[in-house]
């Protein structure tokens, strides 16, 4: 029998950020620290993941919808072959969108032990709950909060582990081409950018930043304020921004694959969310020495230290919160406190937040399930 570990790693989301970049991280770190590990990637066929991803082996799958069976028998089919030659064999969940429903039930019917990185706080239904954490080897929070959610829903603490998300400190770094940025979103020299990079959801809490903007235009005329990322409320962004008579001091570039070379050109990175696994943006832009402004809630209680690593949102009237931290950002009179901030913050990411250290981390657990 060979003693060499396969582990297949199962993500369905298509664009690079969230679990998808996160996988992108492990793999290449898991090609570093364990080489005798052999990775299979199992993707959809038009998922990004296949061009940044190197030197290992890719099977696509067609994919028309959470609730599409095609992938369960796939990975019955790949499971049974790898249990045939007799290799040691996991299987890593790394997303929902029907990933976290169909790999399950694979890795039960084939007896394949199976990891779950579980990545969001949303609130889970009883019988799903059971469906995917009761036979998992291994259920991986990437946030303490998260952490604390598997707990309550009945997650035996020897199947959970604490396994952050990671930011590339090669590629997010501090350092920005500002005129290349000031040509890229037509905005004058001088002025005062100020991003949000975030899916266009509810609980990413847009709407309030935008609520801010007239009194921070009011303190600071030359602030700008870029819009990163897609969604299904785009559109109603925009739309309230031009209501408002703010279209001239907003850009919506959309969702961006060069945020590395944009992320240090931004003066601030404001994040109000509502909800949050981790925050990568925020690391991100910690990684870029970028002053982030946000709320501590779910996993960014593991981030967000006021005056230490940010500028924390308490939440109560986050519109308010997010003017008066903006006020105080754009104050150049307090550039000595923040340039310590953005310090600390820099130290923690580049210390706990490593791709190597999470692909140790995973290697780790690996071999406990092997």
């Amino acid at each position: 029998m060979s003693t060499q570990v396969s582990v297949i790693h199962l993500e369905t989301g298509k664009h690079l950020y969230g679990g998808a970049l996160q996988v992108a991280y492990l793999i290449k770190g898991l090609l570093e620290v364990a080489p005798s590990i052999k990775n299979l990637l199992v993707i959809p066929n038009d998922s990004h993941l296949k061009t940044v991803v190197r030197g290992v082996e890719t099977i696509e799958l067609s994919l028309s919808g959470e609730l599409d069976p095609r992938p369960l028998f796939t990975l019955l089919r790949i499971l049974k072959g790898y249990r045939e030659r007799g290799q040691k064999t996991i299987l890593h969940i790394h997303s929902r969108r029907g990933a976290d429903l169909w790999g399950p039930i694979a890795a039960i019917f084939s007896k394949t032990p199976y990891v779950i990185t579980r990545r969001v706080d949303n609130p889970e239904p009883h019988s799903i709950q059971r469906l995917k954490y009761k036979r998992a080897s291994k259920v991986v929070a990437i946030s303490s909060a998260i952490y604390e959610m598997l707990t309550s829903y009945g997650v035996k603490r020897h199947q959970l582990a604490l396994v952050p998300s990671a930011v590339d400190t090669d590629t997010f770094r501090p350092g920005g081409d500002l005129e290349w940025f000031q040509r890229e979103f037509e905005i004058q020299h001088g002025t005062r950018p100020i991003g949000m990079v975030a899916q266009f959801i509810p609980r990413k809490g847009h709407r309030y930043l935008v609520e801010a903007i007239p009194e921070v235009l009011a303190r600071e005329p030359k602030a700008r304020f870029l819009f990163f990322g897609k969604g299904p409320l785009r559109d109603q962004v925009i739309q309230q921004v031009e209501a408002m008579g703010l279209g001239w001091a907003c850009r919506f570039p959309g969702f961006r694959q060069d945020m590395p070379r944009i992320m240090p050109c931004l003066e601030c990175l404001v994040h109000p969310a509502l909800m949050e696994g981790l925050g990568v943006a925020v690391l991100q832009a910690m990684a870029c020495k970028v002053l982030v402004v946000a709320t501590d809630r779910g996993g960014l209680k593991d981030l967000i230290r006021h005056e230490e690593t940010a500028l924390r949102l308490p939440g109560s009237d986050l519109t308010q919160e997010i003017s008066s931290s903006l006020h105080r950002v754009l104050d150049t009179t307090k550039n000595g406190l923040f340039e310590k901030v953005k310090d600390r913050a820099y130290r923690m990411v580049t210390t706990r937040f490593s791709c190597r250290g999470m692909a140790m981390a995973y290697k780790k657990i690996y071999d406990e399930v092997s």
